[in-house]
């Protein structure tokens, strides 16, 4: 039906595609697993990193100890990166309130004259999601090795 004056009516609001709208999912495919003992509130030193990341790159990532099943979630940048000795230094942006209190009490049963003594922190990173629905999704900033194929299932949990 036309509006009047011929012109038909406009889309409302309540119409629009919600896809632009949903929030970012944070998928981590447990490809890399870091232990570190070089871990304090504000940053981290992750050994045997040999990924594309560089210094002042942002990133999603998710953490816990040995033992535990609390997990925290993170933000963090890229402060140093040393491909030779694959060392790569970050600086956490943003820490849950579940990975601060794990983080507390980890702390709290670490060693005061050796810190490198106590449980290893083990860190992977999380892929944003792009766009999402109930059968997939499409992961930001992943670049899958060459043997993950198209229409391929991965296997990795949703944070």
């Amino acid at each position: 039906m036309a509006a009047k004056g011929g012109n038909a009516p406009q889309a409302s609001g309540a119409h629009r595609d919600k896809r632009y709208t949903i929030p970012t999912l944070s998928v981590d495919l447990f490809a890399t697993v870091f232990e570190t003992l070089r871990w304090s509130f504000s940053h981290m030193i992750l050994k045997d990193y040999r990924g594309p990341l560089e210094v002042g790159a942002t990133f999603h990532g998710a953490f816990t100890f040995p033992n535990r099943t609390t997990v925290g979630l993170f933000e963090a940048k890229v402060a140093r990166a040393d491909a030779g000795k694959q060392l790569l230094g970050v600086e956490f942006t943003w820490i849950s309130k579940e990975g601060f209190a794990l983080m507390e009490y980890m702390h709290s049963l670490r060693p005061e004259d050796n810190p490198d003594k106590g449980d290893p922190m083990k860190v992977t990173m999380n892929y944003p999601t792009i766009n999402w629905s109930l059968s997939g999704m499409l992961l930001g900033e992943y670049d899958p090795p060459d043997d993950v194929k198209p229409d391929m299932q991965l296997r990795g949990i949703i944070r």
